[in-house]
């Protein structure tokens, strides 16, 4: 029954993708929250309730209000009181307008609601701004350096937001945290995750090189199918900048040259992917909405475009991307196996986190594999 009800809700998030994106990651994170806990009887009950009342309302597509139950069960979970001021904090979700700033400009950082929080109208919180650099691991390191202190939060007054200029000197991988705290009182520690917001930025000076790349763009004559993979630098730099894309997890400067390399090859008439080895990123542009659609590519230092070679498609999980097989699935050991076999391994998109691979993600599984059988000799009768 748990499981038709997840799919029930997972065939309503596919229809507004980004809004359902974040209900189905609040969902599988608090379904495991909810079985790793030592939960009292009356606590599992409230939030066996309010996890069953999420799910119904994601399937009706009132995502605000699946969120607050989810929100509210989560403090249940954690011994927190669901206050004015804890589901106030709760309610809003951090945004930046660059999550791809530049160092010594200025920032607009923002709160918005997620779900109306009417008995908390009239409450008010401090808001204090913080650039924290990413640590190896990819987590933040240390407290980092207050950007803005205190700064007042009505939350009659939504969305909030506040300018803040990032540091001259400052280039890299660092998270940007709004640290809420009540205008009044302690806040509560056990609610916690509701009273910090944390966004990952990576500052630098991109701009003249994505103007550059754009340009450049903008005036090629070439139909190649490889021009896809050069625009689709140039569309997954936008995405990161709206926070679509995870920022830390690309060097757009090696992302704009390989682009400008593919380029280069099509200006002589030539291939720019054809004596390519290792891993690296592709795209194409779809025939169901002419959208480009990216797709991973490990090609195996034997590979001989004479012989037959299996393909390998890697399917990713619920909540990953094209991207999540090779970098994140045990620090990517897949392409040490395509290495050591000598096979072709190809990780689709399939188009968002909760498609299923259903409709166009399905096509776009379809679509990858067309794309490398036309461009590799590829075995059939062994890929799988």
């Amino acid at each position: 029954m748990k499981r038709t009800v997840l799919l029930l809700v997972l065939a309503a998030l596919s229809l507004h993708a980004q809004d359902g994106g974040m209900v189905l990651r609040t969902l599988v994170g608090y379904n495991a929250q909810k079985n790793s806990l030592a939960l009292t009887e009356e606590q599992r009950k409230e939030v066996e309730r309010l996890g069953q009342e999420g799910q119904r309302l994601g399937f009706t597509g009132q995502f605000g209000e699946a969120l607050r139950r989810f929100y509210h069960g989560t403090a249940i979970m954690n011994g927190a009181a669901w206050t004015p001021p804890v589901e106030l904090a709760a309610s809003l979700q951090l945004k930046l307008d660059s999550a791809l700033p530049e160092h010594g400009r200025p920032l607009t950082v923002s709160l918005h609601p997620l779900f109306p929080v009417e008995r908390a109208a009239g409450e008010k919180v401090l808001v204090t701004v913080a650039l924290v650099p990413a640590g190896p691991a990819g987590t933040p390191q240390g407290e980092g350096r207050v950007l803005a202190s205190r700064a007042a939060l009505d939350g009659s007054k939504l969305p909030w937001s506040l300018a803040v200029t990032l540091p001259s000197n400052d280039t890299g991988r660092y998270f940007l945290e709004a640290r809420l705290a009540p205008a009044e009182g302690a806040p509560d520690l056990k609610a916690r995750a509701a009273f910090l917001k944390r966004l990952p930025v990576a500052i630098d000076s991109l701009a003249e090189n994505a103007a550059r790349l754009r340009t450049r763009l903008a005036a090629t004559k070439s139909t190649s199918t490889e021009l896809p993979t050069a625009q689709y630098a140039l569309q997954l730099f936008e995405l990161a900048s709206r926070g679509e894309a995870n920022p830390h997890r690309f060097d757009f400067r090696k992302e704009f040259d390989n682009a400008q390399a593919v380029l280069d090859a099509l200006d002589k008439g030539e291939s720019g992917f054809a004596s390519k080895r290792g891993d690296f990123r592709k795209a194409y542009r779809s025939d169901v909405d002419k959208t480009l659609q990216p797709y991973r590519l490990f090609v195996p230092a034997a590979y001989d475009p004479a012989k037959k070679t299996p393909l390998v498609v890697a399917l990713h999980g619920m909540g990953g991307d094209e991207n999540s097989i090779f970098d994140v699935y045990s620090n990517g050991a897949i392409k040490k196996e395509g290495e050591r076999l000598g096979w072709l391994i190809v990780a689709p998109k399939g188009r968002d986190s909760a498609s299923m691979y259903r409709g166009s993600a399905e096509k776009d599984v379809l679509d990858v594999i067309a794309e490398v059988e036309r461009d590799y000799n590829i075995d059939p009768t062994a890929s799988t």
